[in-house]
């Protein structure tokens, strides 16, 4: 008796199957892990930015002493942009004049900041913040679902969420 070797086309066609639907399992599994690792690493670069501002306040702090009071954190969502300017002592002594921006930084074009934009300032000595609150970043084809949150305390603390 002589002994064929190979598979049948009934073995073939189940193998062809096992393959597809674990491919397509695969597929939509990295989409929605590439959509929470662009939020992650967006998430990441602002909170970088924030603890940039938060050091150039104390540094200024140090080494100036006079006139600058502070930096501050502002974001635009029409622009997608985000910045650090030098803030300022108005007439009454207080730390709200801000001033031009230093460093300008730009969103991940899939991504967009949720809510109207607004200023945070980082005060020396003591590091103190005005205006705490939370900024929520989302992707834009699905805002819904995907969002982050970088939450920056009374206290000066970056806490990404």
């Amino acid at each position: 008796m002589r002994m064929r070797g190979g598979f049948t086309l009934v073995e073939m066609a189940i193998t062809a199957t096992i393959m597809i639907m674990a491919s397509s399992m695969l597929i939509v599994f990295s989409q929605g892990s590439g959509n929470r690792l662009t939020l992650g690493t967006e998430a990441a670069k602002i909170s970088g930015v924030l603890n940039r501002a938060k050091s150039l306040a104390l540094q200024r702090y140090r080494t100036e002493g006079g006139s600058s009071c502070g930096f501050a954190f502002r974001w635009n969502d029409p622009a997608a942009t985000y910045t650090i300017s030098p803030v300022l002592r108005d007439e009454e002594r207080n730390c709200t004049d801000v001033q031009p921006a230093i460093e300008t930084f730009a969103l991940n074009r899939n991504v967009m900041f949720q809510g109207p934009g607004d200023t945070i300032i980082f005060e020396s000595p003591y590091l103190t913040t005005r205006n705490p609150l939370v900024i929520q970043i989302a992707l834009r084809d699905n805002p819904e679902e995907n969002t982050a949150g970088i939450e920056v305390t009374a206290g000066g603390a970056i806490v990404m969420r």
